[in-house]
């Protein structure tokens, strides 16, 4: 009954600001950036190179470009708003930017939900464009916006086609239809992506992920690489970035059981060894809805658990790391870009399979680098990634070229041209 009530108020309060916004002269851009990476990532308009919304939004600034328009960025909370202020003072004095946290927090009141969402709709009704990293729910509020999905994934190694049964789907059918335009890497992409969404094709557009331009920026994030090589006491010849992503069938296991970060077994001591004497370290990123209470957390030496940062994100992961080891994320595909070698961790692939689906079957047809499933394999594959760069070198140009139509720095140059100039 409250959910009833509450989905009440929230249309009549969007109708009314439809209204509002068939009338106003629209002087505002809104970014909105992924509200999952932004709490947990901790992404912002500083700490932007992994985000597309905030991606953008910086080629838009640092070019100068939309000079009349009043800019609105969407933030995880209250809290770093003054940071953020002193930040475009610095870099962007000429720039009229201002900070909302519209993403309602879940330890909110009601009151407070409420105010955050009618300040949301507001808004929204003053805004010329609004730019999303993914397909964010405008329905009932947009009237002669324009709203562009700038997408936040290339494609899915894994099956997000869910039934509407399963716990774990996500519904993606109720928003998106107010999007003028998604942004997609390719047509093959565009395509497995559609059957999620409610958008007809001609609203998809192969222009590429803003994001990636950072990741083709030509830096290695050397200071970075220095950071972490420091956290051990070895000399370090090789820096593993490994990017799991979250388990459905852990949600809601407790701490009682737990697994390696790795998921399957290992010695710990001879790992440990293993990886001092071959000079590797691994920087674990876990996914953000992976529950980090069924992994394990006293962790060898060499084997580093990544805490989010507000100086940097996946993207200058990628760019000091070596090799990527991975398995059902759509990481995969951006690190395509760097042509470096990749392994896939394969270690749970029928359950996987079982549980959320794969699209791609076999997997081995669209995995360009080695596939492990244990400690052995695992040792093998770190130690023989020249072999593994060369054996996959045509493998990983084709399954590229597959899901990149542009594999170049100028996504938000294409994007930008295409929404203001054509």
């Amino acid at each position: 009954m409250k959910r009833l009530i509450s989905n009440l108020i929230k249309g009549v309060i969007k109708k009314y600001f439809y209204i509002i916004g068939l009338l106003t002269n629209k002087q505002y851009i809104l970014f909105v950036p992924h509200p999952g990476m932004c709490k947990v990532d901790l992404y912002d308009i500083i700490n932007y190179k992994s985000d597309s919304a905030l991606t953008f939004l910086r080629y838009i600034l640092d070019n100068k470009l939309l000079s009349s328009k009043k800019i609105i960025v969407a933030v995880r909370d209250d809290s770093s708003k003054e940071r953020y202020t002193r930040f475009v003072a610095e870099h962007y004095p000429d720039r009229s930017i201002c900070f909302s946290p519209i993403h309602a927090n879940k330890h909110y009141s009601l009151l407070q939900q409420l105010a955050r969402f009618i300040e949301f709709c507001s808004l929204t009704s003053k805004c010329s464009h609004i730019f999303a990293s993914i397909t964010y729910d405008f329905s009932g509020l947009i009237s002669s916006q324009v709203v562009v999905d700038l997408n936040y994934f290339t494609c899915g190694m894994k099956n997000d086609i869910l039934d509407k049964s399963n716990p774990h789907y996500m519904g993606v059918e109720k928003v998106g239809r107010e999007f003028k335009f998604i942004i997609g890497t390719s047509e093959l992409a565009i395509r497995l992506i559609m059957p999620e969404m409610t958008v007809p094709y001609k609203r998809y557009v192969n222009l590429g992920l803003c994001r990636n331009d950072n990741l083709l920026n030509g830096d290695k994030c050397e200071w970075l690489r220095k950071e972490f090589v420091a956290r051990v006491s070895y000399d370090v010849k090789t820096v593993v970035l490994y990017t799991p992503t979250h388990r459905d069938y852990e949600s809601k296991m407790t701490g009682n059981v737990t697994r390696s970060i790795l998921g399957f077994e290992y010695d710990s001591i001879d790992f440990e060894q293993f990886l001092k004497k071959n000079g590797i370290i691994f920087i674990c990123k876990l996914h953000p809805k992976q529950n980090a209470l069924v992994v394990e957390n006293e962790l060898p030496e060499g084997i580093i658990l990544h805490k989010a940062s507000e100086r940097y994100g996946l993207t200058e992961l990628m760019q000091l790391s070596d090799v990527l080891v991975t398995d059902y994320t759509s990481a995969y595909f951006d690190y395509l870009l760097l042509d470096k070698p990749i392994i896939f961790n394969f270690y749970d692939l029928e359950v996987y399979k079982r549980e959320r689906g794969v699209p791609f079957e076999p997997m081995s047809a669209i995995s360009a680098g080695d596939i492990v499933n244990n400690e052995l394999e695992m040792k093998d594959a770190l130690l023989n990634l020249e072999r593994n760069k060369k054996q996959y070198s045509q493998m990983r140009t084709f399954v590229r070229n597959l899901f990149f139509t542009n594999q170049d720095a100028l996504s938000c140059k294409r994007i930008y041209d295409f929404i203001f100039q054509k």
